[in-house]
């Protein structure tokens, strides 16, 4: 036994250090990522260039979100422009096709698909030019403004960037402070209702709402104020003064907890209604069977019979005289 201690000794040893290195990750391959294109962060980015000429889009960080400057001022969604900064700053190439290419034309470079450009606090730029897409499914040439070097890209990350005005625009039509609605006055073709909320200290969905002089309960007043807030447009809104406002078809007067009132009118093109609140620059597009669909919902809440009673459970016992 003892002429095999030694062994054992050397077969212990051996054994630890093994399972130390397997713990210390020893063994792992180091895992390989695609470079990064760009070195900079997310916050750093102060405007986004995006096309170029008549067709560009730029917009511009503010103190509370973002403004559009091209084509024009139009309302924008901030996660959206952040989310797009936030891809410029991680894009990342999967290798180098052409250290130094002859005819950037042969990559679709010459004249780029598309080009994105990011201003920086420092004032510096730093410049994508998207191509042709590579043989290989999935992937499209790609180089910086300032490098002859063409890289291959892999498209998911590409799509982060490249967007267009639209992708941005706050497609919200009414502006409605939720739970601080008092009161709702609607107005479509002719035809008026009003909707008003029985406790204004309670939220939306607790509160008891009143339809004229029918009683709603909690569900289906909120259920109207729901449909109203999720309106949304699908194009891009037109200037308000290019549009007359002199016999709207449709209105809607939102006052909140506090007195204030909102007002909003609408205007028939079409099959769509063009949507502005009185002091707003834009008029918003939504189908007119949307505004329709409302109109009758609150006539169908305003007609409907009221539930019966339930009747006492079977086998219970008359009331004593």
């Amino acid at each position: 036994m003892r002429k095999f201690l030694p062994t054992l000794i050397l077969l212990v040893v051996l054994i630890g250090g093994y399972m130390y290195a397997k713990s210390e990750n020893f063994f792992r391959e180091e895992e390989k990522t695609d470079p990064v294109l760009f070195t900079l962060q997310s916050a750093e980015v102060q405007e986004l260039r995006l096309g170029s000429g008549e067709t560009q889009t730029v917009l511009k960080r503010t103190a509370d979100g973002w403004e559009m400057v091209k084509p024009a001022a139009y309302p924008v969604q901030k996660y959206s422009a952040d989310s797009l900064a936030e891809a410029f700053a991680a894009l990342q190439v999967k290798g180098t096709v052409d250290e130094a290419p002859g005819d950037l034309a042969e990559y679709g470079l010459a004249e780029p698909v598309h080009e994105v450009e990011a201003v920086l606090a420092d004032g510096t730029t730093r410049k994508l030019l998207a191509g042709n897409p590579l043989p290989v499914a999935g992937t499209t040439y790609v180089k910086t403004a300032d490098d002859d070097k063409v890289y291959e890209m892999d498209d998911t990350l590409l799509s982060g960037v490249m967007k267009t005005d639209e992708d941005f625009l706050d497609k919200t039509v009414l502006q409605l402070d939720y739970d601080k609605v008092s009161e709702i006055g609607f107005t479509w073709q002719g035809q008026s209702w009003s909707l008003v909320k029985s406790d204004p200290a309670k939220k939306a969905y607790e509160s008891a709402w009143k339809l004229g002089d029918k009683e709603l309960k909690p569900e289906e007043g909120s259920g109207v104020l729901d449909q109203l807030t999720f309106l949304a447009t699908d194009r891009l809104p037109r200037a308000r003064e290019e549009l007359d406002w002199t016999a709207a078809e449709f209105t809607l007067v939102v006052k909140h907890n506090d007195g204030t009132a909102v007002n909003y009118a609408g205007r028939l093109d079409n099959q769509l209604v063009r949507i502005a609140k009185d002091d707003g620059a834009w008029a918003f597009a939504v189908g007119a069977t949307d505004i329709q669909a409302i109109a009758d919902g609150l006539q169908e809440l305003l007609t409907a019979e009221p539930e019966p009673e339930p009747s006492p459970e079977a086998g219970a016992s008359p009331a004593a005289p």
